[in-house]
């Protein structure tokens, strides 16, 4: 972290950059079991449509990002 304060940004766009960094590992680890899951179903002889599954990566993504925004502003 030393060396990131070192560089020539302020600390507002070094801050802004690891949040929207978080936020898209957070959403690519949502979306892609969802995914996972649609795609393996049938392997099983079951069905898990792909909307229901994106559905739940989207509650999952909003939830988390509540979640972080209360305890950041705490």
């Amino acid at each position: 972290m030393t060396y990131a304060l070192s560089m020539p940004v302020s600390r507002r766009k070094l801050a802004g950059v690891r949040v929207a960094a978080g936020f898209l590992e957070l959403a690519a680890a949502a979306i892609l079991p969802s995914i996972l899951v649609c795609a393996l179903a049938p392997t099983q002889g079951q069905c898990f449509p792909v909307g229901e599954g994106m559905t739940h990566a989207l509650l999952a993504v909003s939830g988390v990002s509540a979640l972080c925004t209360a305890c950041s502003r705490s």
